[in-house]
């Protein structure tokens, strides 16, 4: 699966899988150490504005 890069393919991404409804997020800390969140589909949007 590609990546989504942009809030554009953000949107095309939920719009072509309707039925996801919560995302796996990857975010490395402080130190580089990876941790994962997962979130509504409701929320996403903030990823791209903040």
């Amino acid at each position: 699966m590609d990546a989504v890069k942009s809030e554009a393919g953000f949107s095309s991404f939920l719009e072509a899988h309707a039925s996801v409804s919560r995302i796996d997020l990857l975010i490395p800390d402080i130190n580089g150490v990876i941790r994962g969140k997962r979130v509504d589909r409701s929320v996403l949007a903030k990823v791209f504005s903040k």
